[in-house]
């Protein structure tokens, strides 16, 4: 029997007014409050950029690496090439820009030291209400009420998982960068975690230091469980990063699917994709059905 993994973000939901709009919020507040900074600007492609390195799939370090580079003053390609090289550490990142940083080292290191950037990063996707609510503490006094988690929109209907179950494409499990109370809530709110074997949902706090995305730890995790009830083969993971397909190619034993809807070229994102070897490309997680039935040969 079919056991599925699916990446959450841009895959089961759509994420870029909520997870990407608060990266941009994230580093324009800090920039403005702590460097006076106001008339720096970050955009949804300088994000994907980053995130094409395969190396940034937590958005709290992406936020701190677009804080540095931005007042390193360097030519992207330049930050770039750092970044890559340190693969994507922010401490070993900022140690190398020490010299150019100047008085900025230790004032964004402080802030990244502190989780001060972390937290600004939650108070804003979150919101007020649902800050306290995971965290268990009081938010700043400017926080809104609601956060930009509340953007979040469906990608993978009911129906798709009807669908996918009728062809006898069953075993949904979950391997996901988020956090796992954010993760259940959203999967709640959709109304879609009673698709899911509960015992398959692996997230960002389920890998130990040093093997979170893309290294395969939480992947082999989730199909373990699933092959535990009786879901063996094939395996498929369902992705739409190049961190997803290059952990879909780490772990080896699977077929991989890249979804284009959350890229904003889609033409590069696709020869990206299947120059890296990706089993299947499909427009939008919907797709899916139709893809697998052709792969496996069902009906």
């Amino acid at each position: 029997m079919t056991r599925i993994s699916f990446d959450m973000d841009g895959v089961l939901i759509e994420v870029t007014e909520s997870y990407r709009q608060t990266v941009i919020t994230t580093f324009e507040t800090v920039l403005s409050e702590k460097f006076g900074e106001v008339d720096k600007n970050l955009s949804f492609q300088e994000i994907q950029l980053f995130k094409d390195t395969g190396i940034f799939n937590n958005d709290w370090i992406l936020t701190q690496t677009v804080l540095a580079y931005t007042l390193s003053g360097l030519e992207f390609s330049e930050f770039l090439e750092i970044a890559v090289k340190k693969k994507a550490n922010i401490n070993k990142i900022l140690i190398e820009l020490k010299p150019i940083l100047g008085g900025n080292f230790s004032k964004l290191k402080k802030l990244i030291d502190s989780g001060f950037i972390v937290k600004k990063f939650e108070e804003i996707y979150l919101g007020a209400n649902l800050y306290e609510k995971f965290y268990g503490e009081k938010p700043s006094k400017n926080t809104p009420i609601k956060g930009m988690i509340e953007n979040e929109k469906l990608m993978a209907i009911p129906e798709l998982f009807e669908q996918l179950i009728n062809m006898d494409v069953n075993g949904f499990g979950i391997t996901s960068g988020r956090p796992r109370d954010q993760a259940l809530y959203s999967l709640e709110k959709f109304n879609i975690l009673k698709y899911f074997e509960k015992t398959a949902l692996f997230f960002m706090h389920d890998a130990p230091k040093g093997k979170e995305k893309p290294h395969p730890y939480t992947l082999d995790l989730t199909f373990k469980k699933l092959e535990n009830l009786g879901y063996t083969e094939p395996s498929i993971y369902v992705g739409d990063t190049i961190s997803d397909l290059i952990m879909a190619k780490n772990y080896g034993k699977c077929i991989s699917v890249c979804v284009l809807s959350a890229s904003f070229d889609r033409e590069e994102a696709l020869k990206q994709f299947k120059d890296m070897g990706a089993d299947i490309v499909i427009e939008d997680v919907t797709k899916l059905p139709e893809a697998l039935a052709e792969v496996l040969k069902l009906g």
